[in-house]
């Protein structure tokens, strides 16, 4: 009975309804903490507009450019060689004699004048050679006179003599071999000292004091002027003549180059199409060497070219593009050229006379890109 009443009285019928209403009121409450947490959160993450940063608006500069004027002119085409340049004289000095060489006066790169004294050999022997020689001849000398004595030229003048009687009197005394024997004993007396044949400047000196020259003593060279010598293709013969100038300019960097004229064609075209060219240089402030490899120009003129130099020349891809200036942008032209030399080329089509041409700062730019001239 107790348990009837528990189960189904009044009591049991109030609490069924209060635990129906919990259930139904939790639910109720965590949407509504949900809901306000999802909008603190949201407050959270907008803040106001106060709050927000302002960013700095960078202005972009404007590429900066320089100019030239295109205009009409004459247009120097290039023939280009690489050579090497050789004295007009060059000499190896050496002795006559293989003596003991006693002194040696000069250095590499020192400069002589026109027989000046290089080195000399021990001179003893040659000197009482060339003693003995004069003495034989004055002993000979005196034979001479007793054959004419004996053929009763006596005191009478050589010019008096007949020729035939002087001859035989040559032979038979012996004069005239002595006078041979004094020649050659003189002559190696003189070869003990080696001198220039030519001013010039030393090089290659391989003998020291006290030592015997086993080659040559030493080279002298005349480097007032040099000739180049270079190859050109057979295809570019026409362009060449004689006296034509030419431009010079040594391998070695930051060398100034130097102008000459052509001075000899060889004939002959080699097996791989070349002709080789001579072109002779003077050696301005003594600054080219023998041996020197340089690089050779010859120009002459195109008359009648439109020409711009070789920075104004951009190359996007297959293209050749010139930029140029029209009420302060850039504009994009397609070009077509023709010959070029070391800092031009000639243009064929895509500009024309009177155009502002960008010379500078054109490596970025785009067409019609508002550009800013550079101060000269």
């Amino acid at each position: 009975m107790f348990y009837f009443f528990r189960s189904f009285g009044p009591g049991a019928i109030f609490r069924r309804r209060l635990r129906a209403r919990r259930m139904f009121l939790l639910p109720c409450v965590l949407a509504c903490v949900l809901m306000v947490w999802s909008c603190k959160n949201k407050e959270a993450q907008e803040p106001d507009d106060k709050d927000i940063p302002e960013v700095a608006v960078v202005p972009v500069e404007k590429p900066v450019v320089g100019i030239a004027l295109l205009e009409q002119g004459t247009f120097y085409k290039e023939v280009l060689g690489n050579g090497k340049l050789r004295a007009l004289k060059k000499a190896e000095l050496r002795f006559r004699i293989s003596e003991l060489v006693e002194r040696v006066y000069v250095r590499n790169g020192d400069r002589v004048a026109k027989g000046a004294l290089l080195a000399e050999t021990d001179r003893f022997t040659y000197q009482k050679r060339l003693e003995q020689a004069r003495y034989q001849v004055m002993r000979m000398e005196l034979e001479m006179k007793d054959f004419l004595l004996s053929q009763g030229y006596a005191g009478k003048d050589s010019a008096q003599v007949p020729s035939q009687a002087w001859q035989v009197g040559l032979v038979r005394s012996g004069l005239r071999d002595a006078r041979h024997s004094l020649l050659l004993a003189q002559h190696d007396y003189e070869s003990t000292e080696l001198r220039a044949p030519f001013p010039g400047v030393i090089a290659d000196v391989n003998v020291k004091d006290h030592n015997t020259p086993s080659g040559a003593f030493c080279t002298l060279i005349d480097d007032s002027v040099f000739e180049a010598e270079f190859s050109v293709l057979e295809s570019e013969l026409a362009a060449l003549r004689m006296s034509q100038p030419v431009q010079i300019t040594p391998f070695a960097q930051g060398s100034e180059s130097f102008s000459g004229t052509i001075s000899a064609i060889n004939p002959v075209v080699g097996e791989n199409g070349l002709v080789k060219v001579l072109a002779r240089v003077p050696n301005r402030n003594g600054l080219l060497f023998e041996g020197m490899n340089v690089r050779v120009a010859i120009r002459y003129p195109v008359p009648n070219q439109l020409i711009i130099p070789k920075e104004a020349m951009v190359l996007r891809g297959t293209r050749t593009v010139v930029f140029t200036l029209e009420k302060g942008r850039a504009q994009w032209k397609d070009v077509r050229v023709g010959e070029e030399n070391r800092s031009q080329y000639s243009v064929l089509e895509g500009l024309q006379p009177g155009d502002t041409v960008i010379v500078s700062g054109n490596l970025n730019l785009g067409h019609d890109t508002e550009v800013e001239l550079s101060i000269p």
